[in-house]
Parts: structure tokens; sequence; C-alpha cells
């Protein structure tokens, strides 16, 4: 058939090398070879396209019609067809665009119609006509699906491919529930931290510029600060009060956590960072930690959500010098800024995201409209305000209010950032596989931690060839494994992270090439700093935009659960009240889910979450309608709840804990309306540069 010529008794010898040179062969070599002319996305598939391709007709032998290739896609409605159901019928999606494909004599049809993962798709494109309608199809000559690549999984290191395969065996309970640091650990800590402290307090006396190096370096590695940056410090060391006005990803965080180390060292002084919102305290006050802690620094938080004798113990830490940062609310700081002043310790005050100092005359946060009059009464510290949006107005009352006479202006703008707009996406999954399955290192952002959890398998499973590179991040890892992680990723041996908002402060990975915001963020300033850890190398990034209207509805009831209306939390105290009774006046004890449950069903009808009893729980205690008491015993830890007799009338408002819960609440609806309702120009305007206040004013921010 080929042609060849041979004596017969030459037949033998001719098939043994034959065979043994095709035994040499490597596997691919027995392949069909598909040759293609263009990889496309779906969406370039349209009737037009098809058309222009037509032209290049009459097709044959010589002039064979395009072959393209649509990598990453996933295979729905599948199902086989014709008399010997050996065609298989399909839809070939991404998430976004989807177009109809049939494979004729598909070999390995049953493994076809059972797999859920991406897959190569090869095929060639025609217009199909039916019954006067005319749509795009795909003649699929050959699928690949994706497979687990042990080859790829073999480069990482052994003992960080038995970590990421601990991490998914773990209990679901453990993994999304809240860490707690038990007492070998804490004590461990501590007694580090005292002894680096003294040998930092040294070197900050005979060397400050070695100092204030090494506490960049903990932060930023070898990484070289911004001019606007050196501006910012340069103004704090010598005590001038600054406004900061400096784009999402350009460090501001960086100046302030410097100069608090550094004070702390070389003066004693304690400094106060006032943040918006609660959920950025806790992400904030990890990383701070971390970065402080060979320094021999003590960070502490100090909210509504904190307890009274957690309060009392940090308010005695600074008096006694014990505690050298605090991160707060300005809700928290509105109430307590005489026991804040008592220590006569804090000379630096930070207010991030001062923005909301310009908007409180609109009656936004109206707690900001007062904020100077608290940081005054702290004596006379040097004030650091920073913000990315602050046009002329803003910066003026910013300014007014905090007695600030020096501005430092970040004018850097971030081309390199590219917008994909997909809100209200339907199928967000398909797409985000698809993102997943280019390879490039990706943060995937969530609002909590089940989801980041639930989300991060199923990538797995739909991606396969990337699954050993696919991690999650939340708060409810352990301190060693969030730090793992971290570094897996920094290095490249995660590619994939699925986070909640506990991935951002902090963390500084300049090759991030896709952030994907899958669910709707809390607020603005989670929408900046998630979509800010994209490209910082100065590369091209992608800020995808997966999030639509349904995911407001999760996040109102997220909140409401944390903060519940008055109604609910009046059903909460009648049942304690009830309870109290029943006891005749004698402490109660039940769970949260119990009395949530009997809450539920008395009258009238409302529906109460075990989180909105915790909240109330809470709430009481800091009006003083409720003592309670938490003993250890040999089933656990148990609580127990006696009620304050009072004749007093108290408002949910004199709760530092209910205020702060509200602001949170009416920052998220602002942010919904402008986020959801905005055009595209207006939100990558948002992430890319600051509004700063020699430009003209923006009207359209939250």
């Amino acid at each position: 058939a080929v042609g060849v010529t041979l004596p017969a008794e030459k037949l033998p010898e001719f098939t043994e090398r034959l065979c043994a040179h095709m035994d040499a062969l490597p596997r691919e070599c027995f392949h069909p070879r598909v040759d293609i002319d263009a990889v496309v996305d779906l969406g370039e598939l349209t009737l037009e396209n098809i058309e222009k391709m037509n032209e290049l007709a009459p097709f044959g032998q010589e002039n064979r019609r395009p072959r393209l290739l649509a990598q990453g896609v996933l295979m729905t409605k599948s199902r086989a067809v014709g008399a010997d159901k050996n065609h298989l019928s399909t839809t070939l999606s991404d998430g976004r665009d989807s177009v109809a494909g049939i494979m004729f004599h598909a070999s390995g049809i049953d493994a076809l119609l059972r797999c859920s993962s991406v897959v190569d798709c090869a095929f060639e494109a025609q217009i199909d006509e039916w019954r006067g309608r005319r749509s795009a199809k795909a003649l699929i000559d050959s699928i690949a699906p994706a497979q687990p690549c042990s080859a790829l999984e073999s480069w990482l290191e052994p003992e960080n491919r038995a970590f990421v395969a601990g991490l998914f065996e773990a209990d679901d309970d453990n993994l999304c529930a809240d860490y707690q640091e038990d007492d070998a650990e804490c004590e461990a800590r501590l007694s580090s931290a005292s002894a680096n402290r003294e040998k930092w307090e040294a070197i900050a006396k005979r060397d400050p510029e070695g100092l204030r190096s090494a506490i960049v370096r903990a932060f930023i590695g070898e990484g070289r600060l911004f001019d606007s940056q050196r501006q910012v410090l340069k103004a704090l060391e010598a005590g001038v009060s600054t406004l900061g006005v400096m784009a999402t990803g350009r460090g501001k965080s960086l100046t302030f956590q410097v100069e608090g180390a550094r004070r702390a060292l070389a003066r004693g002084q304690a400094s106060l960072f006032v943040y918006p919102l609660r959920a950025l305290i806790a992400d904030q006050a990890f990383h701070l930690s971390r970065a402080l802690h060979r320094f021999g620094l003590a960070v502490d938080v100090i909210t509504g959500e904190s307890p009274p004798e957690e309060r009392r113990a940090i308010f005695d830490g600074l008096a006694q010098g014990t505690v050298d940062i605090v991160l707060t609310t300005p809700e928290f700081l509105s109430f307590h800024a005489e026991e804040f002043a008592r220590s006569e310790r804090i000379g630096l005050v930070v207010v991030d995201e001062a923005h909301h100092i310009g908007l409180a005359h609109a009656g936004n946060r109206m707690t900001y409209a007062g904020l100077g009059d608290q940081i005054a009464k702290l004596g006379a510290p040097t004030v650091l305000a920073l913000t990315a949006t602050a046009n002329v107005r803003v910066a003026g009352e910013i300014e007014g209010q905090l007695h600030i006479d020096n501005q430092v202006l970040d004018r850097a703008d971030r081309p390199n950032m590219e917008l994909d707009d997909q809100r209200n996406l339907r199928f967000r999954e398909s797409y985000l596989a698809n993102i997943i399955a280019t390879g490039g290192k990706t943060v995937v952002y969530v609002n909590s931690r089940q989801q980041s959890v639930a989300l991060a398998r199923e990538l797995r499973s739909l991606v396969p060839q990337m699954a050993p590179f696919i991690g999650f991040y939340n708060a409810g890892l352990p301190r060693a494994d969030r730090t793992h992680v971290e570094e897996m990723f920094r290095a490249g041996q995660l590619n994939v992270l699925v986070s909640t908002s506990a991935f951002g402060e902090g963390v500084n990975i300049a090759d991030i090439r896709h952030v994907v915001l899958f669910h709707l963020p809390f607020n603005d300033i989670e929408f900046n700093q998630m979509s800010g850890r994209a490209g910082r190398d100065g590369r091209k990034a992608f800020v995808h935009l997966l999030f639509g209207k349904a995911d407001a509805g999760i996040n109102e009831r997220i909140l409401a659960d944390a903060t519940p209306d008055h109604d609910t939390l009046a059903q909460v105290y009648r049942e304690l009240v009830a309870r109290s009774r029943a006891a005749q006046g004698h402490a109660i004890q039940a769970s949260e889910a119990e009395i949530a449950q009997a809450c539920s069903q008395r009258p009238p009808a409302c529906e109460v979450s075990p989180a909105a009893v915790r909240c109330g729980i809470a709430v009481f205690r800091e009006l003083g309608l409720i003592e309670t008491e938490t003993a250890e015993s040999e089933e656990g830890r148990a609580r127990t709840i006696r009620l304050v007799e009072t004749d007093s009338k108290v408002e949910l408002t004199d709760s530092v804990r209910y205020r702060e819960g509200l602001d949170e609440m009416e920052e998220f609806r602002a942010f919904r309306e402008w986020v959801l309702k905005s055009p595209v120009a207006v939100l990558r305007t948002r992430i890319s540069r600051p509004i700063l206040p020699d430009e003209p004013a923006e009207e359209d921010q939250p």
C-alpha cells in the first residue's frame, strides 16, 4: 500500500524491524493529529464571523475548512443521538456564551456523557438552519477532557502536597469556625516577643535609620517604598499631621504601620488605628501582629464586639505600656475616648478611609462628624488621615475637622488593570472554571468561610488539571496554616486561592493576574482592596466582576443576623425574661441555638437565628440588662445568664456594638446601589487611580 518492494524471503525480517521501530516511537505518535487554525472564545462564533469564514470557500483537500479550538469550556445538556446512539449532541459553554455542538461517531461516548470537567474542543463552525432560524453550530472533531495531572502534582514538594490534601480532608465545621489560639501558643508567643523588644529598643537608640529599614523589610521584604510613602513617613516622624490620598494598592497602610512600630520602640508611644468597619479590623490585626511579632510589639483589637473583661485588659495594657497598637472603630472611640486618654501614651491616631468624614455632612456615618472632637480628648497626637477618594470638598472637611494642613497626593495610575464586567452572569461557576483553566495566578473572593471551602472543592473537580494548585483561605484556619497557604501562593506552589476578605490588607503579592469578585463585597472598601490585589507588578491583570443582584440579599441576611432589628432583639429579650422567671430568678443556661428555636416559636412570628441571639446577648450585657459568666467543665465551656433588675430605660443605640452594626448595614446599602448600577468606566476608575483634591468632584461614589 505504501509502495514497498522487497524479496519475499526478507518479509519476516522487514516485519521484525518495522515492529521494533514502531515500538520505539512515543505514544503521542499514534494519536490522530488535529491541526488548529485559531483559538477562539465562544463569544466570537457569531453568524457574521462564520459567514466571513465561509467566504474562504470552496473547501476541499487543499483548502480545508478552518478548524477552531475552544479551551477550558464545559459540556452541558449532553446526550447520545442517532439510531445507534453513537453521536454526541452537546452544548459548549464558558459560562457567558454557549454554542450547540455535534460529534459524529464519538469514540468513548459513555465517558464523554459523564464528563463534568472542562474540556478542550476542536471543531469546525457552521451555520445551522432549522425552520427559518439560523444559529451557530460546532461540528466537533476532537474533545480532550481535562485530567488530573500527576506530573504537575509531583512538582509540589511532598510536605506541601500533604498539607493541601489535609486542608480539604478536614471537617468542614473546623475549617469554618473561629480559630482560637490555645494557652501554650499564646504563652510561647508572648515570651518570645518580650525578649525581642529589648533588643529592638536598644537598636532604636543607636541606629534609628536601621530600625526603620528593618520595620519596612518586615512588611515588604526587599521591596522599595514609593515616593508618596516616604513623604508620609517623613511628615509623621516630624510630628506633622497629614492627609494622604493614595490609590488602592499603593501601600497606604504600610505608612502608619511602620510609624506606629517605630514610635513604640523609639518613644514608648502607643498608636490608635481607626477603621470604618469591624470586618476590616480582624484581618488587619492578624497580618500586623505577624509582621511586628519579631519586634516584641503587642497589637490589640477593641470594638463593640469585645467583651467587658477584654476591654478592661486592653485599657490597662495601654496605661501600663504593654499594648502598643490598638485597632478600633469610630463608634468605639466616640463612646470611650476618655478611657483611651487615661493612658496618656497615644502619640499617633490614624483615620483610615477618612473620606467618611466628608460624607457625614449628608447624614452618612454621623459618628465621623464628631471624630475630631474625640481625637482632641487624647491630648495632641499626630494625626494621619488616609483615603483613595478625596475631592476638594471632602479633603477640606477632613483637614478642617482633624486640624491637618499638610497633604501628600499620589498621582499614580494603574493602566494595566482591566475590568471584566460580568455582573449578574447566570453561569458564573462555568465562567470561573474557564478563567482558572488559563493557569494565571488567581484570587477568588467569596462572602463566607463555608463558600471558600465549597467553591475551592468545586473548582478542583471542574478543572482537575489544576486541582493540586487550588486552595482556600479564611480566618477559620489556624494561624500557622494561614501563613503556610499564603507562602505557598506567593511561591507559586498554589496557583488559585478561594478566599474571604481575610486575604487582603497586609498581603502584597506582585504577580496576581486575576482577581475574581465571585460574590458581592460588603462595602466599597472591600471592593477597592480586593481589586487592588491584582497586577501589582505593573503587568496586565484582570478584575472579574461575577457578583449580581442575588448576592445582595445574601449579604443583607448576613448583616441582619449580625445586627438584628429592634423586633428580633425584643423577641430574644422576652425569651430570656421568660426563662429567668421559670428559674425563679436564678441564672439560666441555654445554648444560642436553643434560645433561637424558642424565640422563633414564640408569638408574634419572628424567625430568629443563633447569630442574632449571640448579638442580643452581647448588646444586653453591654447595656447592663444581663450578666453572663463562662465556666469550664469536663463537658466543655458553659455560659450562664442572669437578668439584672432595672427601672431605667435603655436604647439599643446606647450599645457601641449595635451602633457599629447599624453603620455597617448603612455602608453596605449605599455600596450596593453604587456597585450594581454604576457604568463600568466609573468602576474601573475607582480601582485604578485616586480621586484627588485638585480634580473635579466625582458624584458617582458610594
